[in-house]
């Protein structure tokens, strides 16, 4: 973590994005256990999880999953760069005013897609 010249603090970390296309909704459902089993950190000693697991992972789905629960996305973007924000769905606005208050002329795009219920965790305040 490094502490930047307003006082605030930025943590930098290496992070993919990997998208997947199943071949059918069972399928799809079915990821979500090896996502709990392989990826969702539940100890700091936990052994046989991909390297680098968090405690709230983000996996997510433009189409409705079980167990996974609905928010929100808001994206700025200008030319190949864009900023976004994930957040709880009634805490979207609060989001996209904060965009606006640095740039009131930002268009802000906002969507709602389905997250893994860890991350929707995260999203509430949970730790672990």
């Amino acid at each position: 973590m490094v502490q930047i010249d307003n006082g605030n603090y930025i943590e930098y970390a290496k992070e993919y994005d990997l998208a997947f296309e199943f071949e059918n909704a069972a399928d799809k459902a079915r990821f979500n256990d090896i996502v709990l089993a392989y990826a969702k950190k539940n100890s700091e000693d936990q052994s046989g999880l991909i390297a680098g697991s968090w405690w709230q992972p983000l996996y997510y789905s433009m189409t409705e999953l079980t167990d996974y629960r609905l928010i929100a996305n808001n994206k700025i973007q200008k030319g190949y760069y864009y900023a976004q924000s994930f957040s709880l769905k009634e805490k979207s606005a609060d989001v996209a005013n904060g965009f606006k208050q640095i740039d009131p002329t930002v268009d802000v795009i906002r969507y709602d897609f389905w997250a893994d219920a860890p991350f929707y965790r995260y999203l509430n305040g949970e730790s672990t």
